[in-house]
């Protein structure tokens, strides 16, 4: 079973024949070798592979792509606003330490005690959260300058020092 990790969504259809704009979340400027498949969540759970005939980059969050069954433009309006994801080991291979989605896959520690692992990171506008998994609950937990205390890359973990009370909002 694969893994697959969200990394933006189809924000808008362009032209007649199909073409959609996506807004990512890598952060880096990709480049269509880099990527030959993209799955797209068109049902909850279920993840359609769309291989990628060509990608023209916008911006380093934006990009036109041309997707190998989508061939008209009432086609790639079914797609508008599903999620897009690549698999575990694609992701692994092209995201840059500079992304936020580099940690996804790190271990959450607060004081010692590991919390998760980082299943997605949510991007608000005033600040970047990790979505964690802890038993029943979700947590989410700020990644901000002041909240962490150590980033080890090597065995992928987060050490944090989360406010007194945060974790009990979740929990209750």
């Amino acid at each position: 079973m694969n893994n697959y990790i969200k990394i933006g969504s189809i924000a808008a259809t362009t032209g007649l024949k199909g073409a959609v704009i996506i807004l990512h979340e890598l952060g880096s400027s990709l480049q269509k070798d880099m990527l030959s498949v993209l799955y797209i969540e068109k049902n909850r759970g279920s993840y359609i592979p769309y291989f990628i005939i060509s990608w023209e980059e916008k911006s380093s969050s934006e990009a036109q792509l041309c997707l190998e069954s989508v061939k008209t433009r009432a086609a790639a309006k079914q797609l508008l606003k599903k999620k897009i994801y690549l698999d575990q080991k694609t992701f692994n291979s092209i995201v840059q330490p500079e992304s936020d989605l580099y940690f996804i896959g790190f271990s959450i520690i607060d004081k010692g005690k590991e919390l998760g692992v980082v299943k997605e990171i949510v991007q608000l506008p005033e600040q970047i959260l990790a979505k964690v998994v802890e038993g029943n609950h979700e947590l989410l937990i700020p990644l901000s300058e002041q909240i962490i205390k150590k980033t080890d890359h090597a065995r992928k973990a987060i050490h944090v020092d989360l406010p007194e009370g945060l974790l009990d909002i979740y929990r209750s």
